[in-house]
């Protein structure tokens, strides 16, 4: 079901850094965020606290060790930017198109220790797409990876 709402995008990160902290300090990730109170968009409060929580958690397993996972979010335009971005391994330029595609999964071996299926990423460009928006994501090997996804403001 799918309930669009108009939200604040800062409680929305909020949450999912909340709920996300514990597993961050296991593995000594500082976690935090950067989001405008009042930041409003007309979301499904669910989905999209799905989606954020997923790219988190995303960027604290394939993380480094005493790195960090950051959340921002800026206008931009009739939009609003959010970036999910992480100083982990990376991923290679032959994969970063393949990530969206169901039960793709850049490396078995670090996969199965982590326990991925292979969905995660296209459930997230499904929510976002399905709010009107689009996702890309950056990077390189071995330094860090950016999810960018766009909203539109209300």
């Amino acid at each position: 079901k799918f309930n669009k709402e108009k939200v604040d995008l800062s409680v929305i990160v909020d949450v999912a850094v909340d709920s996300m902290k514990e597993l961050a300090s296991q593995k000594g990730i500082l976690l935090f965020s950067n989001v405008p109170e009042g930041t409003i968009v007309d979301a499904d409060e669910s989905l999209l606290l799905s989606a954020i929580t997923n790219l988190i958690s995303n960027g604290i397993k394939y993380g480094k060790e005493s790195g960090y996972v950051s959340v921002s979010a800026s206008k931009n335009g009739d939009k609003t930017e959010i970036i999910v971005a992480d100083n982990g391994v990376g991923i290679s330029e032959e994969h970063i198109d393949k990530i969206w595609t169901r039960f793709y999964r850049v490396d078995d071996v670090r996969n199965d220790e982590y326990g991925s299926s292979g969905l995660g990423l296209a459930m997230v460009k499904s929510i976002i797409e399905l709010h009107g928006g689009s996702i890309v994501a950056r990077s390189e090997e071995g330094q860090y990876t950016e999810f960018i996804f766009q909203l539109p403001l209300i």
